[in-house]
């Protein structure tokens, strides 16, 4: 984090419970937060506010959603994938980051499986095809607006 908790607490906290209340009254279910970094140690914070999702949950920051999932798992998940297995010349590493996490963190529930940020420019058609096939496999979604690729 950029601030320390009880500077968060201080300046941010109010803004956050101010806007989590305000969607809470409007039928509001899900209030996300985008964070970048290591978010782990934000969570608790969050929640205090009333937010109760966050993404992208960047891999080379260390964040696990294997353990975030087991400390919080009333949290909303979003992404978690590392985005450069899709890059060219990585097609080897898509099954393992796929298989490695979603199948279990689908089965906790309150997951949604994603990138960990955008897509990256060194991405070619043919490994995101490849990405979005498998995805679409453990999902148990074969259907998709793309066109399938063999794995």
């Amino acid at each position: 984090m950029f601030i320390s908790p009880t500077m968060f607490r201080e300046y941010m906290m109010p803004s956050y419970v101010d806007i989590c209340e305000a969607a809470k009254r409007s039928g509001v279910d899900v209030v996300a937060v985008d964070t970048d970094g290591f978010a782990e140690p934000l969570l608790p914070l969050m929640q205090e506010c009333g937010v109760n999702a966050m993404f992208p949950w960047e891999v080379k920051s260390n964040n696990d959603l294997a353990r975030v999932r087991k400390n919080y798992p009333e949290m909303i998940l979003l992404g978690g994938l590392e985005k450069e297995v899709i890059n060219q010349g990585n097609e080897a590493l898509i099954y393992d980051e796929v298989m490695g996490k979603v199948p279990e963190l689908l089965k906790s529930g309150r997951y949604f499986p994603n990138i960990d940020h955008g897509i990256q420019p060194l991405v070619d058609f043919t490994s995101m095809c490849k990405f979005m096939t498998l995805l679409h496999e453990v999902c148990g979604n074969p259907e998709g607006e793309f066109p399938r690729m063999s794995l």
